[in-house]
Formats: C-alpha cells, sequence, structure tokens
C-alpha cells in the first residue's frame, strides 16, 4: 500500500510539474506576442 501511495504521489507531482512548466510557457509565448506588437 505504501508503494502504491508513493508512486501516486509522484505522478501526481510529475503532472502538476508539467502542467506549471506549460503554464509558463504559455504565459511567456504571450508577453513575446505582446512585446512583439
Amino acid at each position: 500500500m505504501i508503494d502504491i501511495d508513493l508512486q501516486v504521489l509522484e505522478t501526481v507531482e510529475g503532472i502538476s510539474s508539467r502542467a506549471i512548466e506549460s503554464k509558463i510557457r504559455n504565459y511567456h509565448k504571450r508577453n513575446l506576442i505582446v512585446y512583439n506588437v
């Protein structure tokens, strides 16, 4: 049970970190578009 819980936590953290990275990238892309305009 403990091993499964740890794996679930690791996957959740990985997904959340990836989502944050994608949000940051999208945010930077929007800023670049604004700066270019």
